[in-house]
């Protein structure tokens, strides 16, 4: 049973029910009972959700303070009519979406045992499902949007087509090991809209291997990002669903693209300061290292709105190759790089961190960049600082990186530092790698970042807000 003002809840309450009878079903924490002698309230049971059919509650959120008639006439139908068996009720949600009162009217109705699944509530009872988002776990330590493609280190759900007039294609990825207890990911245009898209991880294969078919990660999730296709001028809010019903705090994104620093494309650049391990050696162990500069790089970059001509930039990148684990796992390459891009506007500067794959010749580098200073961005952004608060949670401001962390994946280069503050937003970042020579000092790369902008507010070039 689910509070019906909801969409999402819906979704939530669909991943308990088992079609296959073959899970082992989830453990639940009893709160009401027709005999508390054998059945203690407080206790918790293994319960049997197989082809657990899923009822519609009137929503506590609503002002309802007991279930209506016509869903108490389809309980008492599933317990002495069409469903003997059915001994046992689920309820998905906290007292603040489906009301106290629920529990004993079904106890009432004929079932033995009722159960509730439900996280810390809110005083008010924000949250979808009674839930606090806000108190909740993050989407996944590193989750973030993108308008890039991040084949092929990250599979993507869908392979793109004819989207809806004016409306905004946008990945919501996830690094390795981000998502370990998740049955489900839910797109949606607010906490309390139809959803615009839903993927059961487990049946999409990714807790299994990586899109390139190797295993280098057993249950934990592999790199993936859900494809989406966000209306015009709208936000998106993406969250993590339990197989228990518990819900990760939301990644909310600004979807506009005035909300958005990208680059006109792919920056080339070649006649790297480089050291370390041979870049054309992808299987031997230890870190390469290497220093792009181009001057008259030509071509623009945009920020919020605003566009001006790109006059050099310059990344810095260091790529490390892993041993296989104990397990004999293949352990993927990591990268971590800082990168500036300076303009007639300003130096845009930032982070990006991530995996990497060698095949024909070429080093694909794909992961989460982060915008994190410049001049042009900090008059129109101001000073950087952490993401606005909103009701359903922080939005990913620093794609996972702590404030003042550096971006350090290996002890054997020197540290990048990511900054002091959070930054102004996160996107993705994708590099090319061309390998060149043995020396690693001729190897070209084609790199390019971008991030949605999450912060609390624009300010206008004269100083005002927007």
């Amino acid at each position: 049973m689910v509070a019906g003002d909801v969409s999402a809840d819906a979704m939530t309450a669909s991943a308990l029910s088992d079609p296959t009878d073959g899970s082992s079903e989830p453990w639940l924490r009893r709160v009401a009972a027709a005999d508390p002698l054998f059945d203690p309230v407080g206790g918790f049971a293994r319960v049997d959700t197989y082809a657990a059919p899923i009822l519609f509650a009137d929503s506590a959120r609503a002002g309802a303070v007991s279930l209506s008639l016509s869903t108490r006439i389809a309980a008492a139908d599933m317990r002495s009519g069409g469903c003997r068996a059915a001994r046992q009720a689920v309820i998905v949600g906290g007292t603040a979406a489906v009301p106290a009162a629920a529990e004993s009217e079904l106890v009432a109705l004929g079932f033995a045992e009722v159960f509730r699944v439900a996280g810390a509530e809110t005083p008010d009872g924000a949250g979808p499902f009674g839930v606090s988002t806000v108190r909740g776990l993050p989407l996944g330590a590193g989750a973030y949007a993108t308008t890039l493609s991040m084949s092929p280190v990250y599979r993507h759900s869908s392979t793109g087509g004819v989207s809806e007039a004016g409306a905004v294609p946008l990945g919501v990825c996830l690094p390795r090991a981000s998502y370990a207890n998740a049955r489900w990911l839910v797109a949606e245009t607010g906490a309390d809209t139809s959803g615009l898209a839903a993927l059961g991880l487990s049946e999409a294969g990714w807790y299994l291997a990586d899109g390139d078919g190797v295993v280098r990660s057993t249950a934990t999730g592999t790199p993936s990002c859900l494809d989406v296709d966000v209306p015009a001028a709208a936000p998106l809010v993406a969250r993590a669903v339990s197989s228990v019903g518990r819900t990760t705090r939301s990644l909310l994104v600004a979807a506009e693209p005035q909300r958005r620093m990208s680059l006109w494309g792919p920056v080339r650049a070649r006649f790297a300061q480089a050291s370390g391990v041979r870049s054309d050696r992808p299987l031997d162990v230890g870190v390469s290292t290497w220093e792009f500069a181009t001057g008259a790089a030509g071509g623009s970059a945009r920020l919020v709105g605003e566009q001006a001509a790109v006059a050099a930039t310059k990344l810095t990148a260091a790529l490390r190759r892993r041993p296989p684990t104990d397990e004999g796992l293949v352990r993927a390459a990591v990268f971590a790089a800082e990168w500036s891009v300076r303009t007639e506007r300003g130096r845009p500067t930032g982070t990006a961190q991530g995996e990497a794959r060698f095949a024909a010749g070429q080093w694909e580098l794909r992961g989460a960049s982060v915008l994190r200073g410049g001049t042009w961005a900090s008059s129109l952004l101001g000073m950087p600082g952490r993401a606005a608060d909103t009701e359903v949670g922080d939005s990913a401001a620093a794609a996972g990186v702590p404030a003042g962390s550096e971006v350090q994946l290996f002890p054997a280069v020197e540290p990048l530092r990511a900054g002091t503050a959070d930054g102004y937003g996160a996107g993705g970042f994708t590099a090319t790698l061309t390998v060149n020579g043995q020396d690693n000092l001729d190897d070209i790369i084609r790199w390019q970042p971008e991030a949605v902008i999450n912060t609390r507010s624009l300010v206008s070039p004269a100083g005002g807000d927007s």
